[in-house]
């Protein structure tokens, strides 16, 4: 299985809109000065998907 092609659902990329980056924050450990992990930021290319993940929100 070769890994050379593009994802399917390509992770956002920075520069991230005010709203954007406080939800992607939230997902992050608190103070995290790592970049979003392109998990999250894939998962936010869908508004539907990513709603059934905020409730892990508050968990942190």
């Amino acid at each position: 299985m070769s890994l050379d092609h593009p994802p399917r659902i390509a992770p956002l990329a920075p520069p991230y809109g005010p709203d954007v980056a406080a939800a992607l924050a939230k997902w992050m450990l608190a103070g995290s000065l790592m970049e979003p992990l392109k998990l999250f930021r894939t998962l936010y290319q869908n508004p539907h998907l990513s709603s059934r993940i905020r409730p892990l929100e508050r968990c942190t």
